[in-house]
């Protein structure tokens, strides 16, 4: 609201004092034929008994109102985001309802553009990245949107001061509740008089029926699921397959064999194949629908499609989610991040065909298409609560019902016709020229390295074991692969005994690698030259699930009982979990780990003995206390903020069912939540020593007519990091200042984790 435009507004309400007053300072909703008022501004003062009063507190109101729903929607837009860090990759989709966000006079607001290029949109999940904003960070974004914009907005309060009004007010302080509606809370106490008129003003509230709640937690399970099982290549899979064959007019299969007499043989362009690819991808990509929510059902012509398109329901809600509307959408204007199909003659893609001839009978061909697809195209997720209000911003008001959608994007990737595996396929390089002069190999170009002709070998046979009671391992999956992504080879899978004779290309310092779920992996490395057979053996950990118990170390407690006592003791700093207390932990090693305590949707704990990375953190549900930093206030916030976090080797040694997990716990909470400060001045440091500044009150001693202060003889006060100088010794009042540093090295094997 510009200043003229407050001005005029200033003096209407002067005219129209006593109907103002009825009418309060109410929030209408639109829904085309009447308005409610259930989430009215709350301003916490005595009633109002002079217009001044009711005119000061509207015009905040409308600043408060007009920077939440314009915070609200800038994030609908850009996916969580309000301001999208630079690393994160986008792309502009046009708004159905031509919404285009502007930086205008410094500020990002949300206006109609038809002619707008669109909004950026975060890609949640990219092949090789996620960044999936966190509800704690949705609502600090928009806390600091409002700390500035309604700063901004009230403009010094120059309307008024240009009415004669003297005007004072203390520093703006917003506080966001995220839930079933967005609750904002201002605080801000406002002193004015004029002429006989004294007003005092210091608290007000809107609150949106936004339920963002839901619909943050839909999302990240959306977007768990694919950076976990990743449904979009599935989908990807399923449709290539329905849109492929023997047929020019088709996509070319992934495998298909045929035999005939004449050598006869169907050829595809790749670019061709790309367009049809991206014309399926915009039909059917919206066909997935996401089981617990509201969809309509998959219209199919027949029953033997009936199936097929019943395998685009993807079920992974644990609870229902009536309210809610998930959409996916491809545009093949947005092309693809890589396409590729091997093997490929330049842009022609033919069958290998090999010319048998049978004596007294015929010739005749074998022709085996066999296509490899590389994809990574982009997919557009949009989460809608029905039941939630829109927002019209021509109005700055609320639509009722007319539902609050969420939008992000999500990478599709697949890579040699499998799902997701590209980014953890082992990474060889070796001197191809090298290896062929010194062992007389012929190197075969990657395209046909996996071609049945090129395995040359002898039998190889291959043994996989149990080792915890030494039983075969049957339907393991076994792949060979050599210098490059495209040339992984599936070899086959094994039989009830857990054995596999096969002949395999030949390949120096190639990799040998098999899976098969509820056991480790296995990746070993494998020459394969010569002409003679070979036979290995190899035994394959089953994966153990652990319950995990978790406790948390305080390490300001840590640090003082081994400044008191000389030792580290764990057992004295460690404390329960509280309530509001979430502990992740990850580990890399023979399995990866991605655990939340208390478990969540997809979290479980699977082990296998070996040498681990792990790291666990913890975070907690407090209050962010304010903070002056460069002359303005921060904080006031009360959200999810990181706690600790702790890195460590672990050589597990035996896996049991149960285990106890230490978390840390950096910061001292006793005085009701945590700041700014505390967070750059944390006890654990980038070498992961432990580190703090010790305040004690010790004995005051007379000797000699000199008073002293006996160190033996002292009283705990306080404790924080070292990297600032929050105490300092005085010996007249004998409150001293101790620093202590345990390194890492001194605690660590301590606080690992520990079967129970």
């Amino acid at each position: 609201m510009d200043e003229m435009k407050k001005k005029s507004q200033v003096t209407i309400f002067i005219i129209l004092g006593l109907i103002i007053l009825v009418t309060a300072s109410m929030f209408f909703f639109i829904d085309g034929e009447s308005s409610e008022d259930p989430l009215r501004t709350v301003q916490e003062q005595q009633p109002s008994q002079f217009a001044g009063q009711t005119e000061i507190g509207s015009y905040v109101d409308t600043c408060l109102q007009d920077s939440v729903l314009q915070g609200l929607e800038i994030m609908r837009l850009q996916g969580g985001y309000i301001v999208i860090p630079e690393d994160i990759k986008t792309l502009k989709v046009k708004d159905l309802d031509n919404k285009q966000i502007k930086l205008i006079d410094g500020s990002l607001k949300v206006v109609i553009d038809e002619n707008g290029p669109g909004n950026s949109v975060p890609f949640w999940i990219e092949k090789d990245k996620v960044a999936v904003p966190s509800p704690e960070h949705i609502g600090l974004q928009l806390d600091r949107y409002l700390f500035f914009e309604v700063n901004k907005c009230l403009n010094d309060f120059k309307p008024f001061k240009e009415q004669g009004f003297q005007v004072s007010y203390g520093p703006v302080e917003t506080i966001v509740e995220v839930g079933n509606s967005v609750i904002t809370t201002l605080n801000l106490p406002i002193e004015a008089k004029k002429e006989d008129l004294e007003i005092s003003l210091n608290k007000f509230v809107f609150s949106a029926p936004i339920n963002l709640e839901d619909l943050q937690d839909i999302s990240y399970s959306i977007a768990a699921y694919q950076n976990s099982f990743g449904f979009l290549e599935d989908h990807t899979k399923n449709l290539i397959s329905l849109h492929s064959g023997l047929d020019a007019n088709k996509l070319p299969p992934f495998f298909r064999s045929i035999i005939n007499t004449d050598c006869n043989s169907i050829e595809w362009s790749k670019q061709t194949s790309k367009e049809r690819l991206k014309k399926i991808l915009e039909e059917n990509v919206p066909e997935i629908r996401i089981d617990k929510t509201d969809y309509n059902p998959i219209e199919y012509k027949d029953l033997m499609s009936k199936g097929v398109y019943e395998s685009f329901i993807y079920d992974f809600l644990n609870k229902n989610q009536d309210s809610t509307q998930v959409s996916f959408n491809y545009n093949p204007e947005w092309g693809f991040m890589e396409y590729d199909i091997l093997p490929s003659r330049g842009d022609a893609l033919i069958p290998n065909i090999v010319e048998k001839d049978i004596p007294l009978v015929s010739k005749f061909c074998v022709l085996e298409y066999e296509n490899k697809y590389t994809l990574n195209y982009p997919v557009l997720a949009r989460v809608n609560n029905k039941e939630s209000s829109g927002i019209n911003i021509k109005s700055s008001s609320l639509i009722k019902n007319a539902g609050f959608e969420m939008q992000y994007f999500m990478d599709s990737y697949i890579c040699g016709n499998q799902e997701k595996t590209c980014r953890t396929r082992p990474n060889v390089e070796v001197d191809l020229q090298s290896i062929s002069e010194e062992f007389d190999v012929e190197i075969i170009p990657e395209t046909q390295f996996c071609d049945p002709e090129q395995r040359t070998s002898e039998d190889i046979s291959l043994e996989f074991s149990d080792a915890s009671d030494g039983s075969g391992i049957e339907g393991l999956n076994l792949y060979y692969f050599c210098g490059n992504y495209q040339n992984n080879c599936f070899i086959g899978r094994t039989n009830n005994q857990g054995t596999i004779i096969a002949k395999f290309p030949q390949c120096v310092n190639g990799i040998l690698h098999a899976s098969k779920k509820n056991y480790s992996g296995l990746m070993e490395q494998l020459s394969i030259y010569g002409d003679y057979a070979k036979s290995f053996s190899y035994q394959l950990m089953p994966l153990k699930d652990v319950e995990v118990f978790v406790e948390k170390i305080d390490a300001t407690s840590l640090v003082r009982n081994y400044f008191e006592t000389g030792k580290v003791e764990i057992e004295k700093s460690s404390l329960p979990l509280e309530a509001d207390e979430t502990v992740f932990i990850s580990g890399s090693g023979p399995t990866r780990i991605n655990y939340y305590h208390p478990k969540i949707l997809l979290s479980r704990f699977e082990l296998v003995p070996g040498d681990y990375s792990f790291g666990v953190s913890l975070s907690k549900n407090t209050n962010l206390k304010s903070k002056v930093i460069e002359g303005k206030e921060f904080g006031g916030i009360q959200g999810n903020f990181p706690m600790g976090i702790l890195n460590f080797d672990w050589d597990v040694k035996e896996v049991k069912d149960k285990m106890l997990v230490y978390a840390l716990s950096n910061y001292d909470l006793g005085d009701g939540g945590i700041s700014f400060g505390d967070i750059s001045d944390p006890l654990l440091d980038s070498e992961g020593s432990l580190s703090a500044e010790l305040a004690y009150r010790c004995e005051k001693i007379v000797l000699d007519n000199e008073e002293s202060c006996n160190l033996d003889n002292c009283e705990f006060i306080n404790a924080s990091g070292i990297l600032k100088d929050d105490f300092e010794s005085d010996y007249e009042t004998c409150e001293i200042e101790f620093n202590v540093t345990i390194a890492k090295e001194d605690y660590i094997n301590l606080i690992k984790p520990r079967f129970i």
